[in-house]
């Protein structure tokens, strides 16, 4: 009677060791970077997955992608997020008088608690600007593909500029 209790209790535990050592960190549910400047615009989605969405809006028109990541380059992405706690930092840096400078956002949930923080020109954080040049290097380096669906980038507000209207036409135009 002892020996397939031993059995079992063995069984059990290197089948709950496994299982543990198998899935992903979970510092994050959504994690999302977004960048703008005169010749780019696009944000990056990043799920407890492998997959990563790019949404790219400049050059027009806009187009969404994936890549699959490495689990080099996802660990590397949880570290880093695992040392920066977007709780300690304001939501928005601006940098006065500045005209068409780059802009960073970046996006983090978990559970239901979302963080943000928004920088434009070079008051920011000099730890959130190593990230984001991280993060455009891997979007750089990674082989994105069309993707035909949908995919939700949340509040892109301070990124996306706003659509100006055309003028309105009048009676004595052309």
């Amino acid at each position: 009677m002892r020996l397939p209790f031993l059995i079992l209790m063995t069984f059990l535990t290197i089948s709950c060791h496994k299982k543990t050592n198998g899935t992903k960190p979970t510092t994050f549910d959504d994690f999302i970077f977004s960048y703008s400047q005169l010749n780019a615009d696009y944000s990056i989605k990043f799920t407890n997955s492998d997959t990563i969405f790019l949404q790219r809006r400049f050059p027009r028109p806009t187009e969404l992608f994936y890549s699959v990541f490495s689990s080099n380059d996802s660990l590397k992405l949880d570290s880093f997020l695992k040392k920066i706690n977007f709780k300690n930092y304001d939501t928005v840096y601006v940098q006065k008088f500045l005209e068409d400078g780059g802009s960073y956002k970046f996006v983090v949930t978990k559970d239901t608690t979302t963080n943000w923080t928004f920088i434009y020109g070079d008051n920011g954080p000099k730890q959130l600007y190593g990230f984001g040049n991280w993060l455009s290097n891997l979007k750089d380096k990674q082989n994105f593909y069309p993707i035909g669906t949908t995919i939700d980038f949340g509040n892109l507000n301070y990124i996306l500029r706003p659509k100006i209207p055309p003028p309105p036409v009048t009676e004595n135009s052309r």
